[in-house]
């Protein structure tokens, strides 16, 4: 009937006129005023809240953050706003900073607070290639019976006192 480049030709001034129409009738307007608004900025990245984690010798022991019971030790928050707080254990107080987005971990023991280390996890070792030759100690390893013990992580001397 038609020619084929004439059929061709409709088709694409078919969708020129309403691609055209609807821009006319405001539908682009109204998917462009239905923009979603940001939930957070970059201004609040930094605020990311630390952890607490709160031991006691003897365990069982009432903790309160500002005045507000939080459990009995040993205790495990994982949200708590960075600053300065004050911390009570039984009758002991402290003030305590927690930085963004770090874990910050205190024991009672003996009336006395102890800050523990953050334990941090290290990414395996590669191992090595041909590239780089393995280094070379000038000094022999130590007897066995003088070679330090691995040093123990909170958890595992806490459990190693029973309190698990």
């Amino acid at each position: 009937m038609f020619p084929e480049f004439v059929m061709k030709k409709t088709i694409i001034i078919t969708i020129v006129l309403v691609f055209g129409l609807a821009f006319l009738l405001g539908y682009s307007t109204a998917w462009s005023s239905e923009l979603i608004k940001p939930t957070r900025t970059l201004d609040s990245a930094g605020e990311k809240p630390g952890k607490l984690s709160v031991f006691s010798e003897p365990p069982g022991l009432e903790v309160t953050l500002e005045g507000e019971i939080i459990g009995n030790t040993p205790v495990f928050i994982d949200e708590v706003s960075p600053g300065s707080h004050r911390l009570r254990i039984k009758n002991s107080e402290t003030d305590i900073t927690i930085k963004p987005g770090k874990t910050l971990q205190i024991s009672l023991y003996k009336d006395k607070f102890i800050l523990l280390p953050a334990t941090d996890k290290k990414p395996p070792e590669q191992s090595q290639t041909a590239e780089t030759p393995p280094t070379k100690s000038t000094h022999p390893p130590p007897p066995a019976e003088e070679q330090r013990p691995k040093e123990l992580s909170p958890i595992e001397r806490y459990r190693l006192l029973g309190h698990y």
